[in-house]
């Protein structure tokens, strides 16, 4: 390679102000994005992506800078080849867990407040979304810490996305009562609460003939805000 004329300086740098340009324009429009939704994201994970998405284009306007003066393509992909591996290496939980952390935030998986279940058995609600975990309150009151990528890994089953979940209860009525008139006043209660709603339409009805009575399966579905905390009295 020789040493690259004037016209080849004066295109890597007309790439190079091009770049910056671009990459402060595409963090101002993520930025503006992420105001914009109801994610409620933490701000050092914006930070971070907003840093991500400026550095990277960065690197990309610089690549083809060194092309225009003269710079073997094949050096520079060898370069990032062997950086990227060294990277991933040393960092491999670590880009998995901000990986899924992308990838919750932009396909919106679930975002802060959303009750949710993942690793087959933790519930609650998503308190934070941070760059590499998520801290999710239990209905113990109890405060769970999770590496994203561990998430992304297992099923995520969110509650809160549709809107309700159903509540699934049994109530025992003994074989003297009447039982036309007590799983009327079953489906009355369930009616006339505010927080149950009404489509889709409570399930009342026979559950199992136990030996102490007949044991009637509720099945109500509460308002998104009332998920994870008690609805009937």
């Amino acid at each position: 390679m020789g040493f690259p004329n004037f016209l080849s300086i004066v295109w890597a740098l007309i790439i190079l102000l091009i770049g910056r340009w671009l990459a402060r324009r595409m963090r101002r429009l993520f930025t503006a994005t992420m105001a914009k939704t109801d994610a409620h994201i933490n701000k050092k994970v914006t930070y971070a992506l907003e840093g991500i998405i400026y550095y990277g284009i960065l690197i990309i306007a610089i690549s083809f800078s060194l092309i225009a003066l003269g710079v073997p393509i094949n050096s520079i992909i060898f370069f990032f080849a062997v950086l990227i591996v060294l990277v991933g290496v040393a960092f491999q939980t670590t880009l998995n867990n901000l990986a899924a952390t992308i990838i919750f935030i932009v396909f919106q998986t679930y975002k802060v407040g959303d009750w949710v279940e993942v690793l087959n058995g933790t519930f609650g609600q998503v308190k934070r979304i941070q760059l590499f975990t998520t801290v999710i309150v239990t209905q113990q009151q109890s405060t769970v810490t999770i590496p994203n990528g561990v998430i992304m890994d297992g099923n995520i089953i969110n509650y809160s996305d549709l809107g309700y979940r159903r509540v699934d209860m049994v109530v025992t009525i003994s074989y003297e009562s009447d039982l036309l008139k007590a799983k009327q006043i079953m489906e009355q209660v369930l009616a006339e609460n505010e927080h149950v709603l009404a489509e889709p339409q409570p399930i009342v009805g026979v559950e199992l003939l136990g030996v102490r009575g007949i044991d009637f399966s509720l099945r109500p579905l509460p308002q998104q805000k009332r998920i994870g905390t008690p609805c009937l009295k």
